[in-house]
C-alpha cells in the first residue's frame, strides 16, 4: 500500500471512529473509544453521562475537582482501571457496585461526604493505595480487611469512632494515616499485627480493645 493510500485510511479510520462517539462524549475531549486514559478534571461538572460506560478501555481516570453527587450505573462497567481519580467531589454513597473495578491499584475519594462505604470494597483486592482522607465516614465495613495488597491507607478527618479487628489483616499496610478522628480513643487489637506499619494517630489514646 503507497504512502497516500496508508494516510487516506488512516484519516478516514479517524473521521469513522469520531462519528461513532456520542457528542456528549466528544464535549468531554474523548477522541477514542479506545482511549486508555481521560483527565475530566476540574470541569465542574454535576454528572457523567451514561455512554461513559463506553469507555471500557480506560486504565487511568481523573475526575479530581468537579461537583459530581453520584456516578452513573455504566460507570461500573470501566473495569480495566486501574487508577481512579475522584478527589474533591461531592459524593454522598457509593454503590455495591463500586466491587466490579477489581483491577484498580490506586482510589482517590478524598474530600468528598461520604459516610460509609460499601461491603463491595472488599472486592478491590488489587489496591495498593486508598485514599479517604475528609469525608464523613464513622466506621469502616469488616471486608476493608480483605484488601491484603494494600500500603496506604488515608482515613484523615473524619467521623471514625471504630475499626473493625479485620485491619490485622492487612499485613503490606505502610501508612495508615488517622489524624483528625478525634472520637476514635480505641484501636483494635489486631492492629498491632502490622509490624511494618506506620500507625499516623497522635491525638488517639493507644489503647486496645
Amino acid at each position: 500500500m503507497s504512502v497516500d493510500r496508508v494516510e487516506v485510511y488512516t484519516l478516514t479510520k479517524v473521521v469513522y471512529e469520531k462519528n461513532q462517539i456520542p457528542q456528549e462524549l466528544l464535549d468531554l475531549g474523548v477522541t477514542s473509544l479506545e482511549q486508555t486514559e481521560l483527565d475530566i478534571g476540574g470541569k465542574d461538572l454535576t454528572s457523567l453521562p451514561k455512554s461513559i460506560g463506553m469507555l471500557t478501555n480506560l486504565t487511568k481516570l481523573d475526575l479530581a475537582c468537579n461537583d459530581l453527587t453520584s456516578l452513573p450505573e455504566s460507570f461500573w462497567n470501566l473495569t480495566n482501571l486501574t487508577e481512579l481519580i475522584l478527589r474533591r467531589n461531592d459524593l454522598r454513597s457509593l454503590p455495591e457496585s463500586i466491587g466490579k473495578l477489581t483491577n484498580l491499584k490506586e482510589l482517590r475519594l478524598d474530600h468528598n461526604d461520604l459516610t460509609q462505604l460499601p461491603k463491595s470494597i472488599g472486592n478491590l483486592r488489587k489496591l495498593k493505595e486508598l485514599n479517604l482522607d475528609d469525608n464523613r465516614l464513622t466506621s469502616l465495613p469488616e471486608s476493608i480487611g480483605n484488601l491484603r495488597k494494600l500500603e496506604n491507607l488515608y482515613l484523615w478527618n473524619n467521623n471514625l469512632t471504630r475499626l473493625p479487628q479485620s485491619v490485622g489483616n492487612l499485613r503490606n499496610l505502610e501508612y495508615f494515616y488517622l489524624f483528625g478522628n478525634p472520637n476514635l480513643h480505641v484501636l483494635p487489637r489486631r492492629i498491632l499485627e502490622l509490624k511494618n506499619c506506620v500507625v499516623a494517630s497522635p491525638e488517639i489514646c493507644m489503647s486496645y480493645r
